[in-house]
Parts: C-alpha cells; structure tokens; sequence
C-alpha cells in the first residue's frame, strides 16, 4: 500500500542522512516509480562511483539496514563478483631505470600464458602456426610469475618480480553502468506478511 511505501521511503532516507553528512555522495534521489506494470523491485537503492570497494562498503550498509525495516524481504545486491585473478601491478619508475616498458610487461605475460607466434609452417595451401608458451602445469602455478624475465631494450633479462609486484583479487563478472558511471543495486521486496508494520 501507498502507507506502507511511504513508510519505507522515510526510514531508507533517514537512514541515508549519514551518507550525506559524510560528503560520500554527490546527490540522493528519491522517487516513487508508479504508473503501468510493475517494472522491478518496490525498494531500489543505487549507488553510482568509481571504486568499486567503495561501492561494496556502501551497498553492504544499506543491505544490513533495509534488513531491519519491518515490511521489507529479499534484500540483496546485482554485484556479482568473478573468477580468482592475480593482478601484476608495475613500478613505472623502477621499470623506466630498467628499460621496460608497460606494454613490455604485458606482451611478455600475455606470450607465457596464452602463447605466442614464433614461426608459420606452410603445408600446401595451408599455414600453420607454431605457438610458444609454458606448458600446462606452469599456466596454472602463479608463482612462475617471479621468475617470468622481460628483455629491455638493450637486450638484458629482467625478471618480472624487480619492477612490479602481484596480488590475489576477485576479478568482477559484470560492470554495470549508468550515465557511463559503475553501478551497485540494492533491491528489497515488500513483505504483505509481515506483522506491526
């Protein structure tokens, strides 16, 4: 009922007061979505940025608090985080001494892991490439990146664990987005069941 909604929307805006104080958003829309069919979830909270840590600490606060609002069920995100990803983060500075470049890095990772065309063999009408990488059981290992060596550009090995270091992440499996900015939804169902509302 429209008691029910407004009761809601007043304690999702109260509740975001301190997002406000804090200077953590830039502005906060509330709007009741009437009119035609229902089109997705009565309660939508998003929250738009950049960093998407930000945006997980910001969606967890307001998953925990529509939580506690009597009348509100299935509260939950769209954020779906991906696959294990290991990110190989450059020292520009250390790998501008040592005649590397970013793309020097990249190239020679990429070459480890997804191989790369050292040589054509023609067959009659037919030319084959010859890939080169690690074999299968360095693919999988991530500690063969301390030992993977990018030549520069005078010729010398450099190994890869001098100008940059690693970190374990969660990669993430879909981006959205709104007005070209990254998107997080907190989403929340009405309960018609619910008692003392």
């Amino acid at each position: 009922s429209s008691d029910l909604a407004d009761l809601i929307m007043d304690a999702i805006r109260q509740g975001s007061k301190q997002h406000l104080d804090r200077k953590i958003f830039e502005s906060l829309e509330f709007k009741f979505i009437s009119h035609g069919p229902p089109t997705g979830a009565p309660v939508n909270v998003t929250i738009k940025g950049e960093d998407f840590g930000v945006l997980q600490t910001i969606a967890s606060e307001y998953k925990s608090y529509l939580k506690k609002i009597n009348g509100l069920k299935d509260v939950k995100d769209n954020f779906e985080a991906g696959k294990d990803e290991v990110r190989v983060y450059i020292n520009d500075r250390v790998a501008a001494v040592a005649g590397i470049t970013v793309s020097d890095v990249a190239t020679t990772i990429r070459a480890c892991f997804e191989g790369a065309v050292a040589s054509t063999i023609k067959k009659t009408d037919e030319e084959i490439d010859i890939r080169v990488r690690f074999p299968e059981t360095m693919r999988t290992d991530t500690s063969v990146l301390d030992r993977i060596k990018i030549a520069n550009r005078l010729g010398n090995l450099i190994h890869l664990s001098q100008v940059s270091y690693t970190k374990k992440d969660k990669g993430i499996s879909v981006i959205n987005r709104k007005g070209w900015r990254r998107t997080i939804s907190v989403t929340a169902e009405i309960d018609e069941h619910a008692k003392d509302v």
